[in-house]
């Protein structure tokens, strides 16, 4: 069994390809985030449609909130990606992470080389998130793949959230 991803690991990558310009490393910073902070698991990741996330500006945002002083609020990554990709011309029923076609990312990083109507796969995710992850902490991607999964985000949300007397300011004893 591999090991669950630690937030401040997650968010180092994030931060990392968050900042270079691109819509694909856009793209897989917003996929970490969401499957960390979700809990998601890639099935429920890869059957995510834009008309599915919806945005509330009370409770969402509170219960979502990114912790004091972090650089990444989850719900701000995922609504930036959703405007980003209706002002692309995607519609509601489109799903909210696309595969990439790699020959064109290769070749130009800033290109968006997503593909219009198709979802995003197993083997794409894998190899861009270890590969986002493995930049920005100069550990090989291939070894990252031997310590962590894709569960591994999923895992190391609910882990933290399992240990946790607090989640982002919002006390559990009280509910």
């Amino acid at each position: 069994m591999k090991e669950p991803l630690e937030w401040d690991f997650v968010i180092s990558g994030v931060v990392f390809w968050r900042d270079e310009v691109g819509v694909v490393r856009l793209m897989f910073a917003t996929v970490a985030v969401t499957m960390w902070t979700g809990f998601f698991p890639f099935d429920c990741t890869e059957k995510l449609h834009i008309k599915d996330v919806q945005f509330f500006p009370t409770h969402v945002v509170e219960v979502a909130r990114a912790v004091e002083g972090q650089p990444v609020c989850p719900v701000d990554s995922l609504q930036v990606w959703v405007d980003l990709q209706l002002s692309r011309g995607l519609q509601p029923g489109d799903c909210l992470f696309q595969k990439i076609d790699g020959h064109r990312f290769r070749s130009d990083l800033m290109s968006d080389c997503l593909v219009p109507g198709s979802a995003l796969d197993y083997a794409q995710l894998r190899r861009y998130l270890f590969r986002m992850m493995g930049e920005a902490s100069d550990i090989a991607p291939e070894e990252l793949q031997c310590l962590f999964g894709t569960q591994s985000l999923r895992s190391g949300g609910a882990t933290e959230v399992a240990d946790a007397d607090q989640l982002w300011g919002f006390d559990l004893d009280r509910a």
